[in-house]
């Protein structure tokens, strides 16, 4: 997963990780970033649908 985080749009991937691997809440990620906080929910959920797409397209190669 973390390989697949790699490749994501910068704007995606500070977001992702510092969600989930560093376990910001959204209102910390917005003090952190300066971000709205409908901004950085708006990019966890583009940043989320991404890597949805990019591990199904992985699943697919390997079926």
């Amino acid at each position: 997963m973390l390989q697949t985080t790699l490749t994501l749009p910068m704007k995606y991937r500070t977001v992702i990780v510092l969600h989930y691997f560093y376990d910001l809440k959204v209102n910390e990620l917005s003090s952190v970033l300066d971000l709205n906080t409908n901004t950085v929910k708006t990019r966890l959920s583009r940043g989320r649908d991404i890597l949805r797409r990019k591990i199904k397209s992985k699943e697919g190669d390997v079926l």
